[in-house]
C-alpha cells in the first residue's frame, strides 16, 4: 500500500491565498501472485479536477530476465535492463493537474469569465528513454518524445484549448527512500 498527498499552492502565483492550496492525493495497493508479477489497483483524487476521482488497474511482469512489461498507469512502459545499473525504456505517459488563475486574469486578456478560475491541465507524451542508478537511491533519467495531446481547460466557464502535438526532453534526478 502506498499514499502519497502533495499539498501546496497550485496557482499562477499572480495573487496568492489560502484559495490556492490544494492537496491532489494517490492510493496505490499492490498484489505480489509471485517474484515476476504484480498487480496493482490505485486512485487519483484532486477536487479541483475536470475529473476529481481517477482510477485504474495494472501489471508489473517481469517475462523475461531483462524485460518487464511496466503497464502501470499514469506511466506504462516496456523496459529492458542493459546492465545491473541502467534500463532503457518506451511508453506513454499522462500528465497533468489542476491551477487556480489570478483573479484578474481573464480581464487582462478579454475574457473577464476567467477571472480566479480552476484550470486543469492535461498532456499525453509518447517516448522512450535511459534510467541510470547513480548512487545509493540516487537515480539519474533522460528521456524524450513527443506530446500527442495537450490541453487546457477553464472548468467552470466549459472554455478548452487544445494544443498542438509537440516534442519533450527531460532530464531529472530522483531520490528514493
Amino acid at each position: 500500500l502506498q499514499t502519497t498527498l502533495a499539498p501546496g499552492i497550485y496557482s499562477d502565483w499572480e495573487d496568492v491565498g489560502g484559495e490556492d492550496f490544494n492537496v491532489p492525493a494517490t492510493i496505490i495497493l499492490g498484489y505480489q501472485l509471485n517474484p515476476d508479477l504484480l498487480l496493482v489497483g490505485g486512485l487519483g483524487i484532486n477536487v479541483w479536477s475536470e475529473y476529481p476521482v481517477m482510477g485504474g488497474v495494472g501489471v508489473k511482469w517481469k517475462f523475461h530476465q531483462d524485460w518487464t512489461l511496466n503497464f502501470v498507469f499514469p506511466k506504462p512502459r516496456l523496459e529492458y535492463q542493459v546492465c545491473p545499473d541502467a534500463k532503457l525504456f518506451v511508453g506513454g505517459e499522462l500528465k497533468g493537474n489542476a491551477y487556480r488563475v489570478a483573479e484578474d486574469f481573464g480581464m487582462r486578456r478579454g475574457m473577464a469569465a476567467l477571472d480566479g478560475e480552476t484550470v486543469t491541465y492535461r498532456e499525453i507524451r509518447v517516448g522512450g528513454g535511459l534510467e541510470c542508478k547513480l548512487f545509493g537511491v540516487i537515480r539519474a533519467v533522460v528521456e524524450g518524445g513527443w506530446m500527442v495531446d495537450r490541453r487546457i481547460v477553464y472548468d467552470g466557464r466549459n472554455v478548452e484549448l487544445d494544443g498542438k502535438g509537440a516534442p519533450y526532453a527531460q532530464i531529472a534526478l530522483i531520490g528514493r527512500y
